[in-house]
């Protein structure tokens, strides 16, 4: 089973100074809704798993600090993804291409 076999997806964002990243979040809603998933945007100051786990989502997807999805996602009882990672579920970008990994600027 893949990320879009998903319907429901919870998008991160951190409430860290540096980590709100409200646009990027907004883009992968929007990006969700042209393919006919669901995304809720959920703003938090720490994101981990004894605050998310709960949602009623099947994936979330990190905008906030890009470690969390790559250094922790063991840590979570549902699949966390990168926003470049949500783009390739949705046939948006080719792994092929060469992965971007999700910097904060």
């Amino acid at each position: 089973m893949t990320s879009m076999d998903k319907e429901r997806f919870g998008i991160l964002i951190g409430a860290k100074p540096g980590q709100m990243r409200r646009n990027l979040a907004l883009r992968m809603k929007r990006k969700l809704e042209k393919h006919g998933k669901k995304g809720f945007l959920l703003a938090m100051e720490h994101v981990g798993p004894e605050l998310i786990d709960f949602y009623p989502v099947d994936v979330f997807v990190n905008t906030a600090c890009p470690r969390i999805a790559i250094d922790d996602a063991v840590k979570y009882a549902k699949p966390m993804i990168t926003p470049y990672e949500l783009e390739v579920a949705l046939g948006e970008k080719k792994w092929e291409n060469g992965y971007k990994f999700d910097q904060i600027h």
